[in-house]
């Protein structure tokens, strides 16, 4: 489960990356996309820490020909 401080690590660490782009256009573009995330996070969540996410496990199973 992921609560309001993994979101914020998250958006930091975009915000981190965004630091190494060499491209200012794409930059302004994404950092504009994060801030958009961020004042919509703090306007639907506010200062609550609520929890969310899934997980999901995929089993398989190797099966070799058993010859006879």
């Amino acid at each position: 489960m992921y609560g309001s401080q993994w979101v914020w690590r998250q958006l930091r660490d975009a915000h981190t990356h965004l630091n190494k782009c060499k491209h200012p256009g794409t930059t302004l573009g994404l950092r504009k996309d994060v801030r958009a995330l961020e004042e919509r996070f703090v306007r639907e969540w506010g200062e609550k820490d609520q929890c969310f996410g899934m997980d999901f496990v995929i089993a398989a199973e190797w099966q070799t020909a058993n010859p006879t």
